[in-house]
């Protein structure tokens, strides 16, 4: 191989490897963790297994936490607000319709969905909890995990300030 051959090639790795390092110079992956669940729902022996954390009437500063949140409202803004905040980024939330099947609920209709959720994210979603039948369900997908939770109201204990929707 002639010098002028391999100072040839030589530049030309030199200037690949620098448009390389340009066009990546910068750029990082989006966090794992949604920083809006930060300081919320860390509760000894959920580390791990919480797939997202709700906050039952939000106070404002609640939800000023939140860099993006969504509102969503069900049939009446006068439901009982509550802030649903996904524990990992690139997320799938869903909101569902069931029915009441003989010992089982059947999904039906998904009225909301966010899909790959940002870094910040969260959903104010009012809805009523009904004391009887639910009638909603809320599913929050990972990689390799989901979980679930259906909307209703305790009449015996009430609704807590803060729940969580474990991975399944």
């Amino acid at each position: 191989m002639s010098k002028s051959k391999l100072f040839f090639f030589l530049f030309l790795l030199v200037a690949v490897l620098l448009f390389l390092g340009f066009f990546f110079w910068g750029k990082t992956e989006r966090p794992v963790y949604n920083n809006a669940a930060e300081g919320i729902g860390n509760v000894a022996g959920l580390e791990g297994k919480m797939a997202a954390v709700i906050v039952n009437n939000p106070t404002d500063e609640q939800i000023k936490k939140v860099a993006s949140p969504k509102r969503f409202t069900y049939e009446d803004e006068r439901g009982e607000p509550l802030l649903l905040i996904p524990k990992y980024n690139n997320m799938t939330v869903q909101i569902k319709k069931i029915k009441f099947a003989g010992d089982d609920f059947i999904e039906g209709e998904t009225i909301f969905e966010e899909k790959d959720t940002a870094d910040g994210f969260g959903l104010l979603l009012f809805a009523d909890r009904p004391c009887g039948i639910p009638s909603l369900k809320i599913l929050v997908r990972g990689k390799d995990f989901y979980g679930e939770y259906i909307l209703s109201f305790d009449g015996k204990n009430g609704t807590p300030p803060i729940e969580y929707i474990i991975k399944r």
